[in-house]
């Protein structure tokens, strides 16, 4: 949503985005600056393609002018219990989460949100990784009057598609979508769009940004439709006998390359489910931490 509205409700907005989705069966994760009782939130709202409204979740790494605390412009004050971002929610029969902007370099995030095993998780970007906001302050709050950039994604992206991608491949292993409001920034403030992915046999990498050599003048409205097999996800991080099963094929060869981090990933959810300590019991064994 455009910076200067930055105080939704809930019951001003979610009815007509309930009804879109109904009509057209279709889900929508959405970012939204909303007032919740006395304060404002950065969330993301989770619709499923009935028009039901699955949760939200809340901001936590906030910039100074938009922190409550620094007198940011946004007023908005952050999530400080990590628990209520260790959520995935149901959307077309997918089990999705997600970030919001550059806490995509947050270590503890990722991995939380691994062990929920996500089909997907969302990026939503509020004005690209190669731009950032030029703050003074007026009337007593941080305020953005302008961008600057660095220089084109090739050369200088802060690291964050890579941070996408080792978080793609090595933490929550599913498929990451961008999304980008760029607010007819210049084309080299990268806005992303579409979907990260490099593990074998779970869906295309097709995301896009603006490059140099594209002599952009302004960022076009671009969508990238990606199809993704929610079976190809979840089968990828299984053996290759569960893949043939729920996908009709072999995963390819060069998924191989995983085997033993998707054997721990394995082995980390049968402890995380109770499994193996039922096993030790069951065998006699006894773990120190029982002693």
């Amino acid at each position: 949503m455009m910076p200067h509205q930055r105080d939704f409700t809930f019951d001003s907005l979610f009815p007509q985005l309930s009804e879109l989705c109904a009509e057209l069966h279709m889900a929508l994760v959405v970012g939204v600056q909303e007032r919740i009782g006395s304060i404002n939130r950065t969330a993301m709202w989770f619709i499923n393609e009935d028009g039901d409204f699955q949760g939200r979740l809340c901001k936590f790494a906030l910039p100074r002018y938009d922190h409550v605390d620094t007198h940011g412009f946004g007023q908005v004050t952050p999530e400080t219990d990590f628990e209520n971002r260790f959520k995935v929610f149901k959307l077309q029969g997918l089990y999705v989460s997600g970030l919001f902007c550059w806490e995509v370099y947050s270590d503890v995030l990722w991995t939380g949100l691994g062990i929920m095993k996500p089909d997907l998780v969302f990026n939503l970007i509020k004005f690209g990784p190669n731009a950032w906001p030029k703050v003074e302050k007026i009337k007593g709050l941080n305020t953005v009057v302008g961008f600057g950039y660095g220089g084109w994604a090739e050369t200088d992206d802060g690291g964050w598609i890579d941070r996408l991608k080792m978080a793609n491949v090595w933490q929550v292993k599913c498929p990451i979508i961008t999304s980008t409001n760029s607010w007819n920034l210049n084309p080299r403030c990268m806005p992303l769009c579409g979907i990260i992915s490099g593990i074998p046999g779970q869906a295309e990498d097709d995301h896009w940004y603006p490059r140099k050599a594209d002599g952009l003048k302004e960022i076009p409205s671009t969508i990238v439709v990606s199809e993704i097999d929610p079976n190809k996800i979840r089968a990828s991080v299984m053996n290759k006998f569960v893949y043939k099963d729920l996908v009709g094929t072999l995963p390819p060869m060069e998924i191989g390359k995983y085997t033993m981090h998707l054997k721990i990933n394995r082995i980390e959810t049968r402890i995380l489910a109770g499994k193996e300590l039922k096993m030790n019991k069951k065998s006699g064994l006894t773990l120190f931490d029982e002693v």
